[in-house]
Formats: C-alpha cells, structure tokens, sequence
C-alpha cells in the first residue's frame, strides 16, 4: 500500500457527517493489494 486518502464527509471541517470515516487506499498495483493487506486492515475493524 503505499498511501490512505482520508475522503468524504467527515473529511470536511464543519461540514455534518455521518459517523463512519471514508477511506480510499492507494496501490500501484492491484495484484500487490493482497489478502495478508485486507485481513490486516479487518483486524482493524475497517469494512469493504
């Protein structure tokens, strides 16, 4: 993974949001956005 872009609602100071934090992972490839990559980010209790 090489970045986490923190985007929606909540991302915008003042604006009113929902309580879930939108977030967009950034991969040079979608091949090396493996499996050990989304169950560690499930531990996390993060959603797809």
């Amino acid at each position: 993974m090489l970045l986490f872009e923190h985007f929606g609602s909540t991302s915008v100071h003042g604006l009113a949001a929902k309580p879930i934090v939108d977030i967009l992972v950034g991969t040079q490839s979608i091949v090396r956005l493996t499996e050990v990559h989304i169950e560690a980010l499930a531990k996390l209790n993060y959603d797809f």
